[in-house]
C-alpha cells in the first residue's frame, strides 16, 4: 500500500510517503512513473533551506565586520554559526560556511591551545573541506594539514534498527552503505536516521554512544481512510489539510493532502550566494583587517599571558600582501 502527502511548501510537488506495507519495488517503481512527486527523504533534503538564511546573514555580517576591524562582532557573529553546527542537516554550502567559521575563530584568537582546538573542531566536523591558504595564513593552513595527517579512526557499532532506514546522514553528510558500523574518528556528531517510511530521527552525541541510541519506528502515516493520522510537524508549520484518499478494505492506499495558503518560502538563490564567490569577500586580507587583527591579539594577550601564544601572532602578519 502506499500513502501520499502533497507539501507544497517550495515547489508546488508532491511528497510521496510509504507506509510499512508497501512493497519498496512498487514505491521506487511509482515514483519513476510519477516525475512530479517526490519522496520523504528529498523533501528533508529540500526544507534544510530554509534554516541556512540565517547562517549566511552571520557569515556575511562576520565578513563585513572582520574587514571593518571590528573584530570583537566579527567573532560574536562566526560563534553564532559555529553554535548551530549540529543543530540541522546542512546542505554542501552550509557546511562550508560552518567550516570557514571554525577557521576564522581559529585565525581571531591569541592562545594556541584554543585556536588549535577550534581547527580540530573544523576537521571534525567535514575534513572533506579545502583550506586555502590565499585565504587564510599558510602557518595556520599547515597546522589543520597536520591535524588530518595525525587523524586516526576507529570503527563503532551502529543501532539495531539503522537498516530499516533509507539514509543516515553525519553533520548533513550522506553515509553510502552504511547498516551496522561507521568508521569515523571519536568526535561529537548530528546523526539523522531519514526513512519513505518512518519519521526522520536526529541526535546529537558522542561516536562510542552510537549503537546505544534509541530509535523508534514510528510511521509518517498511519490510520484508516476516515481518520488518517500524520506528524504535522514535519512539514515545517505549512498548513496540510487532506484532499482525498484512496483505500482498500478501509485501509490507506494513497491519502494526498496539501498545504492551505502558505506563502513561498524564499529559497537560497545563485544571486544571493554571489559573495561566496568573491575572492575579496573569504580573504579579508586589507591592510585595515590585518592591523586590527594584530591589535585585537596584542590585547588578548596582555589580558590573557600565555607563553605560547607567539605563534597565531606570526599567522596573523602573514596574511598581509
Amino acid at each position: 500500500m502506499l500513502a501520499l502527502l502533497i507539501a507544497l511548501p517550495l515547489w508546488a510537488q508532491i511528497v510521496a510517503v510509504s507506509t510499512p506495507h508497501t512493497n519498496p519495488m512498487d514505491y521506487e517503481n511509482y515514483l519513476l512513473h510519477n516525475p512530479n512527486q517526490i519522496s520523504f527523504v528529498q523533501y528533508h533534503h529540500k526544507i534544510q533551506e530554509q534554516a541556512s538564511q540565517e547562517l549566511f546573514t552571520n557569515l556575511k555580517m562576520g565578513q563585513f565586520y572582520f574587514l571593518d576591524g571590528q573584530l570583537d562582532l566579527a567573532q560574536k557573529e562566526f560563534q553564532e554559526i559555529t553554535d548551530k553546527a549540529h543543530s540541522s542537516d546542512w546542505g554542501e554550502k552550509e557546511r562550508q560556511v560552518v567550516h570557514f567559521a571554525f577557521l576564522r575563530k581559529a585565525q581571531l584568537t591569541s592562545n594556541s591551545r584554543t585556536s588549535l582546538n577550534f581547527l580540530r573542531q573544523a576537521m571534525n566536523f567535514d575534513s572533506e573541506q579545502r583550506v586555502d591558504d590565499q585565504i587564510f595564513p599558510p602557518p595556520l593552513v599547515q597546522q589543520y594539514k597536520n591535524l588530518l595527517r595525525e587523524r586516526k579512526s576507529k570503527v563503532f557499532a551502529m543501532p539495531p534498527k539503522t537498516a530499516k532506514f533509507d539514509q543516515v546522514l553525519i553533520n548533513g553528510k550522506t553515509q553510502l552503505g552504511l547498516k551496522s558500523f561507521l568508521k569515523i574518528p571519536k568526535q561529537v556528531v548530528r546523526i539523522t536516521f531519514l526513512s519513505n517510511i518512518y519519521k526522520p530521527q536526529s541526535f546529537v552525541t558522542d561516536t562510542h554512544k552510537l549503537k546505544d541510541l534509541k530509535i523508534n519506528l514510528k510511521p509518517l502515516v498511519s490510520g484508516h481512510c476516515e481518520n488518517p493520522d500524520w506528524d504535522k510537524t514535519l512539514f515545517k508549520n505549512h498548513k496540510i489539510k487532506p484532499i482525498w484518499s484512496g483505500c482498500k478494505n478501509g485501509k490507506i492506499l494513497a491519502l494526498p493532502s496539501l498545504t492551505d495558503q502558505q506563502e513561498a518560502i524564499p529559497t537560497t538563490s545563485p544571486s544571493k550566494l554571489k559573495f561566496l564567490q568573491s575572492k575579496w569577500f573569504w580573504a579579508g586580507v586589507s591592510v585595515l583587517a590585518t592591523g586590527a587583527l594584530l591589535h585585537h591579539q596584542q590585547q588578548q594577550s596582555r589580558a590573557n599571558p600565555s607563553p605560547q601564544d607567539h605563534s597565531s601572532q606570526v599567522m596573523v602578519l602573514s596574511n598581509k600582501q
